[in-house]
């Protein structure tokens, strides 16, 4: 009988294992696969962009506003008048003092030291209520920072409001994530510094975010401000009833706006140095905020351009450093792994011209992001036209997609995430996050929501209907008819001899 005993206690050893080795096993069966789960019951947090207005004792009895963004607009019409009056002078220096005078006014109050810390303690930024917690009853709220520090820092606040956010909302274990234009930076070091595990994120959305920087900041950070002559011959601009663009438009085909240029160069003579010295350095590359938009390519030569090794900024520079290193180097990781475990999606705009401030900016975005580095690696036409009849998609994707814009402008094959990556044309750069319902759709929809999951939100939309406080009219953009490839020829050897004719005109100028 003693062997009988053995085998039924072997029996019930083995039984009693198989039973606590399945506990795990259905637990993990019960794992939400939240890139294709319906997340619109966790919160949305939405990542403010930057630029916005900053207080002094924000929530105290001294409150006072002491940056306003909207104050740019009390320099412009007294600028206008004085450089008219230089133009008739030829004393652009005159124009400098006002600026630099106009600049200390507007950005003097918020000025930062040579350690990238802020001269008057105690800001901050608007609606930073953190103590009103009444605001989480909602579904939806905002984060809202000091855009002007450090995106390593602004992370950290960031994951110390999360915390202060479980006291309260105890019954929240994940939050969808909506980042916007200069918040970019801010999520790419929360997620990699603080929360490299998502153990805070249902879903994230990088909608014109400038983690990659811009070429406008590149430029004037390489000390490389100019007016850009092709830029701003095809801008929209008007005085008043009255239409700029076709002039502009004709100046520049005809190299005029560059001959303009040149003699305008001459006869300012030292004032782009005046700019920078009194201005951009101590006003503005003071704030790291300014740093973490400036291209990967360009930050080793914008540091020399505009520092020199000048130990005065030692202390910022360890601060930009260590967020280039350890966070803005590894940013496609970074939204890679986070799209192996979330869902994620990509929104850029294209069909803008940026502000023509330093060379190389006539290219397409929303007037202020590129889209080349909003949509993480579009391939895009140049700003006056298409792509050749005869191009065709530079990457073979999945199931055959064609990721080419209907206007044949943009090629998404090229992205980061061909299929999860929206674009928008003619929609300006700002904060607008809902576009219509595909928001609530993204976050509702049983599956990875991807360009081809609903008819109803491909990958190319367009604005038809200028934003109303905060809101616009999007449709999704039509395929073009099929363009005549000896029409498109024709224009594109227009656009080559126009090129090769203002070449000819810089001959001349180039030793002037």
């Amino acid at each position: 009988m003693k062997p009988i005993k053995h085998i039924k206690r072997i029996l019930c050893l083995i039984l009693t294992a198989a039973l606590l080795s399945a506990i795990p096993l259905a637990a993990q069966a019960q794992e939400v696969d939240l890139r294709s789960a319906n997340v619109s019951g966790y919160p949305t947090i939405r990542l403010s962009g930057g630029f916005h207005q900053l207080y002094y004792d924000e929530l105290g009895p001294d409150r006072e506003l002491v940056f306003d963004p909207g104050a740019v607009g009390d320099m412009l019409a007294p600028l206008l008048e004085e450089a008219t009056q230089a133009l008739k002078t030829l004393d652009f220096n005159r124009v400098i003092d006002f600026l630099v005078e106009g600049f200390e006014n507007w950005f003097g109050p918020i000025r930062m030291n040579g350690d990238g810390e802020s001269v008057r303690q105690g800001l901050s930024s608007e609606f930073n209520n953190w103590d009103d917690w009444n605001l989480y009853d909602a579904d939806e709220f905002e984060f809202t920072f000091d855009w002007r520090l450090d995106p390593v820092y602004n992370a950290q606040k960031l994951h110390e409001y999360l915390e202060r956010l479980a006291e309260t909302r105890p019954d929240v274990e994940k939050y969808n994530f909506y980042v916007q234009s200069g918040s970019g930076p801010v999520m790419m070091s929360f997620l990699k510094l603080y929360d490299p595990d998502l153990d805070h994120v249902a879903s994230l959305v990088m909608d014109i975010s400038m983690h990659n920087g811009t070429t406008m900041w590149g430029e004037l950070a390489k000390r490389k401000l100019v007016i850009d002559t092709e830029n701003l011959g095809k801008m929209n601009l008007a005085l008043g009833d009255f239409q700029l663009q076709p002039l502009l438009r004709v100046l520049y085909e005809s190299g005029l706006l560059e001959i303009i240029e040149r003699i305008a160069k001459l006869a300012a003579n030292n004032i782009i140095d005046r700019v920078y010295d009194e201005i951009l350095i101590p006003l503005m590359f003071t704030m790291p905020v300014f740093w973490s938009y400036v291209p990967q390519k360009d930050y080793a030569a914008a540091k020399m351009a505009l520092f020199k090794g000048n130990p005065d900024y030692a202390g910022l520079v360890a601060k930009l450093d260590y967020y280039r290193e350890n966070v803005m180097a590894h940013a496609d990781q970074i939204i890679l792994d986070a799209n192996a475990r979330v869902k994620v999606a990509v929104r850029a705009g294209y069909g803008l011209l940026m502000y023509p401030l330093g060379k190389g900016s006539g290219v397409q975005s929303d007037d202020t992001v590129d889209t080349v580095y909003a949509s993480l690696g579009a391939t895009c036409a140049p700003m006056d036209g298409s792509f050749a009849p005869w191009y065709k998609q530079r990457k073979a994707c999945g199931d055959g997609h064609d990721h080419i814009s209907p206007d044949r402008v943009i090629d998404a094959s090229t992205c980061l995430l061909p299929d999860q990556t929206w674009f928008t044309l003619n929609k300006p750069h700002g904060t607008e996050h809902q576009y219509g319902e595909w928001y609530a759709w993204f976050k509702s929809v049983p599956a990875r929501p991807t360009v081809y999951t609903d008819e109803r939100f491909p990958q190319y939309f367009k604005l038809v209907e200028e934003a109303f406080e905060g809101r616009g009219v999007y449709e999704p953009l039509e395929k073009q008819p099929e363009p005549s490839a000896f029409v498109e020829t024709l224009k594109l050897a227009g656009l080559w001899v126009l090129k090769l004719w203002r070449w000819l005109l810089r001959l001349p100028l180039f030793w002037v």
